[in-house]
């Protein structure tokens, strides 16, 4: 009883206490689903002090009794975010225009299932080997140890893990995280039965091999070396693309407004004093598809759209991975022109890095020479 209490009472207290230091009181009735917001106080209150209520009430009560009040506590949290906030409870990639769904999400590696993208062996060990390593573990230690409830309690966290990663691969470190303590007991038990023996055991050390995350990138380089390397490639051309080289060129010029790829504009937030009109964020998807629309259109639309959008500069790498994709995406559209050396009237160009792969253009509309 005193530690489901203290710990319903201490979560909703410390929330609370965090939610009225770190916020600004303009914002305290703000609901914000993906950050810390009003309805992340809510939630925690409802399940804190629900669960001090239920520790005090019940704690003398049977297991199946606790069980059914534990339930109870879920569906009140659930009602509760149901009323005051119900568009945090839907999946907020159901409400993305087509276009961002198709030419953005499907090219987001974290956000897609792990068996479907055609690098199922380079990023599916790494994101589910450990945790199946546990879950099996854990398995065995139901059936033949004590302790099944504590070991039933980690697999049932653990296979939810896997299922989340199956689904989306950006949920791995979850996986990982709880196969932790469950593959740490087993090397723990192995060891000691070494000590004990005077043995050595292969067991061992597979087990012990299994928590290093090196060894499930084996795999990929087995079964998909190829996709390997040209990863291994295309993460390279994307650091070079916004290297500090770029953002010194960038400093260099007035503040304004950027079109720039999405893995570039947080290093542009966080290293100048620029802004970006996109970024990697679900929920920004009016700047994820203006920016899309600009570099895949033509270069007379395209103008529109920078215009329209009140940019100040345009920024071009030709070997960062959107590049490619925009390429692929639209053979007619403005970052393809650009990629072949066709740079519209309208754009002037600025800066040149990395002997002219990346470049940077100030999108001035009176040089426009279809301007009507």
């Amino acid at each position: 009883r005193p530690a489901a209490t203290g710990f319903g009472l201490g979560l909703a207290a410390v929330t609370l206490l965090l939610f009225i230091g770190l916020t600004s009181p303009a914002n305290y009735s703000q609901f914000h689903c993906d950050s810390f917001s009003a309805v992340t106080v809510l939630a925690a209150l409802t399940g804190g002090l629900g669960l001090a209520a239920m520790a005090l009430i019940t704690s003398n009560k049977s297991v199946g009794a606790r069980a059914l009040s534990l339930m109870g506590i879920g569906i009140l949290c659930f009602a509760t975010i149901f009323t005051a906030a119900p568009e945090c409870l839907g999946n907020p990639l159901n409400s993305l225009p087509e276009d961002v769904k198709t030419m953005w999400l499907a090219e987001v590696t974290e956000a897609v299932s792990i068996f479907s993208t055609d690098n199922f062996w380079v990023y599916g060990p790494p994101a589910i080997g450990a945790a199946l390593t546990a879950a099996i573990t854990a398995i065995f230690a139901l059936r033949r140890g004590p302790n099944k409830v504590r070991h039933g309690f980690m697999l049932g966290l653990i296979l939810t893990a896997i299922v989340m990663t199956v689904y989306q691969i950006r949920f791995y470190p979850f996986a990982q995280i709880l196969a932790i303590p469950v593959l740490a007991v087993l090397i723990y038990d192995l060891y000691s039965g070494i000590r004990r023996n005077g043995q050595r055991s292969l067991l061992y050390i597979a087990v012990l091999a299994t928590t290093f995350p090196g060894i499930w990138g084996v795999p990929g380089m087995l079964f998909s070396a190829e996709k390997t390397q040209a990863n291994a490639e295309s993460q390279k051309r994307d650091n070079n693309c916004f290297g500090p080289k770029t953002m010194d060129a960038i400093n260099e010029l007035p503040s304004g407004r950027f079109v720039i790829d999405s893995n570039g504009a947080p290093l542009l937030l966080l290293h100048t004093d620029h802004n970006s009109l996109t970024g990697n964020y679900h929920r920004n998807f009016a700047g994820i598809l203006a920016n899309i629309k600009i570099y895949t259109s033509t270069e007379h639309v395209a103008f529109d759209y920078l215009k329209d959008n009140d940019i100040d500069y345009v920024f071009y790498c030709a070997g960062s991975a959107e590049t490619q994709i925009r390429r692929r995406q639209s053979p007619d559209g403005l970052m393809a022109k650009l990629y072949s050396g066709e740079i519209p009237s309208y754009l002037l160009e600025l800066k040149s890095v990395n002997d002219g792969n990346i470049q940077i253009f100030k999108f001035s509309p009176a040089r426009n020479s279809h301007a009507e």
